[in-house]
């Protein structure tokens, strides 16, 4: 029933369905009292951080978010699968402070696994990958006695790697599934907007990635995090994705450097703020230029190297994190913010942190 009055003919009083009409008009009028219709009302989503450092262990502004933001869970990467000469291989296993954990959070293991350890798996040997990496997991999980609901494989695959990406998928899923959980997937922003030729992952739901929306290595590009004009190229898609979707949306900052027209490494955690304060590099435009040979950021630099600074405004990601919920469809899932950091945390204040997520 619409909200507003439907109009009708006012009955004759002389006519034979004067009772007809009567009844039908009492039964419109009550249909339209409070409490007679049937109201949508969207369902707040769980609210999420991920965790993607190879320790976990939170200081007391990290412990803080995570109480007064109300978070339920948290996506933890366990370790990277990569390439070496000896097949895929796990590197980079995190390890954990107990005291960190909370019984009050669901832990979900997140996988990072490259294309390079794809391509270079034999496919007869994709079963046996994916065995190696559910064991792993749950001996990680056993071990800090967290009880695991779902795992998380985070791979941006392409057509050349989805064959094997897609049996490791398939098969982890029905491995971990004998413990009754769920296999989510990370979904890129291009894998959506082209969907036919990156097809679906076989697995229960979908966590999107909204940002790293622009090629990071070309110098031009204006900000690779979140580019506002690139992200309104990938909303139309979103709500059309035929998958149940959960949504990543980032906090974090970094800066990027170039030599000439070439990538050369990315500053991560280097901020604007940072860059000013340090005599060694100079404002250029949009960018900021080395002036001698240094060693800054964990990387060595040269004069006359670039460096763009990027981050999040938290105004224009909380618009379009609203306008993202509006678009799917009213079911249960995680927004989620990339990543629990204190240096992260500090660059926003808490109703910016709490505007992030819909209500």
């Amino acid at each position: 029933m619409p909200d507003e009055l439907v109009e009708l003919p006012f009955p004759n009083l002389l006519s034979r369905d004067v009772k007809k009409s009567t009844f039908a008009f009492l039964l419109l009028a009550l249909s339209l009292l409070p409490g007679c219709r049937k109201e949508h009302h969207a369902s707040a989503p769980a609210r999420a951080f991920y965790y993607w450092k190879h320790e976990y262990k939170l200081g007391n502004l990290e412990d803080s978010a995570l109480s007064t933001l109300h978070i339920k869970k948290i996506y933890v990467k366990f370790f990277d699968v990569t390439a070496s000469d000896h097949g895929a291989i796990p590197v980079a296993t995190i390890g954990f402070d107990s005291s960190s954990l909370r019984s009050n959070i669901e832990y979900v293991p997140v996988i990072f696994i490259t294309q390079a350890a794809l391509l270079g798996t034999d496919e007869k040997l994709i079963d046996t990958l994916a065995a190696e990496i559910v064991s792993k997991t749950f001996r990680i999980a056993d071990r800090e006695g967290l009880q695991l609901h779902e795992i998380q494989l985070d791979c941006d695959w392409a057509q050349h790697s989805r064959a094997k990406y897609f049996r490791l998928v398939e098969v982890i899923g029905k491995l971990v599934a004998q413990r009754k959980m769920i296999t989510s997937c990370t979904i890129r922003l291009h894998q959506v907007k082209y969907r036919s030729e990156s097809g679906l992952p076989p697995c229960s739901r979908g966590m999107l990635m909204f940002y790293n929306m622009t090629d990071w290595r070309r110098p031009q590009t204006k900000n690779s995090i979140f580019d506002p004009e690139e992200a309104e190229k990938y909303l139309p898609y979103i709500k059309d994705y035929p998958m149940q979707l959960d949504v990543a949306l980032p906090i974090f900052h970094w800066a990027i450097a170039y030599r000439g027209a070439s990538f050369l490494a990315i500053l991560d955690g280097a901020r604007r703020d940072m860059l000013t304060a340090k005599n060694i590099f100079v404002a250029d435009g949009d960018k900021f230029r080395v002036l001698r040979d240094t060693f800054a950021f964990g990387a060595r630099l040269q004069s006359g190297d670039m460096i763009r600074a990027e981050s999040c405004d938290a105004k224009i990601i909380a618009q379009y994190s609203a306008r993202i919920s509006s678009l799917l469809p009213d079911e249960e899932r995680s927004f989620a913010l990339f990543h629990l950091d204190s240096a992260t945390l500090t660059r926003y204040s808490h109703d910016e942190l709490e505007s992030l997520f819909p209500h």
